[in-house]
């Protein structure tokens, strides 16, 4: 955290709030600084890591703006499944992380009501239950999020089309 300001040698002060038990490590800057910048390839999975969170805050920031809370809630829970384990899209996928809903609420900017009512709208879907404490989603509550991740190649070989093969008649 601050990582963009200390790495323009800006001085800033950083609060920051975990959802679960944490250890945080605080490191002088010069320390931070020699050490990011002396490795190459430190300072390649620094800047990776930079641009990656910066692009998650922008992320967030459009879906809580043009989505509403049960896509917030999907694309969410579908990222953190995605960050331990390939979802199934046609069989149930457990939450590996037990979040309540005050929590859930916070990471997708909405009420504990919100969520819980949701949840609920889920469960008597068919497409959420529980087993114990365990939330288990079906496959099929995520066939409808964009992932703009996967999407990326295409729309970027449309913006950037290859370079023109050259004709002997024409250029």
């Amino acid at each position: 955290m601050g990582d963009i300001d200390a790495a323009c040698n800006n001085i800033a002060n950083v609060s920051a709030y975990v959802v679960k038990d944490s250890v945080g490590i605080v490191l002088p800057y010069n320390i931070w600084h020699r050490e990011i910048f002396g490795n190459r390839d430190i300072l390649e999975i620094f800047t990776k890591s930079v641009v990656e969170k910066q692009e998650s805050h922008i992320e967030a920031l459009l879906a809580c703006a043009t989505m509403d809370i049960d896509m917030r809630l999907k694309s969410f829970f579908h990222a953190l499944m995605s960050a331990y384990y390939t979802p199934r899209p046609k069989d149930w996928n457990p939450v590996p992380v037990n979040l309540n809903t005050v929590i859930l609420g916070r990471i997708v900017s909405a009420s504990r009501t919100s969520v819980s009512l949701t949840l609920s709208e889920w469960i008597k879907k068919g497409l959420a239950k529980r087993d114990g404490r365990i939330l288990l989603l079906h496959g099929n509550l995520f066939e409808e999020i964009y992932n703009w991740w996967e999407n990326r190649k295409v729309e970027t070989s449309k913006r950037n089309p290859p370079p023109r093969k050259r004709n002997k008649f024409t250029d």
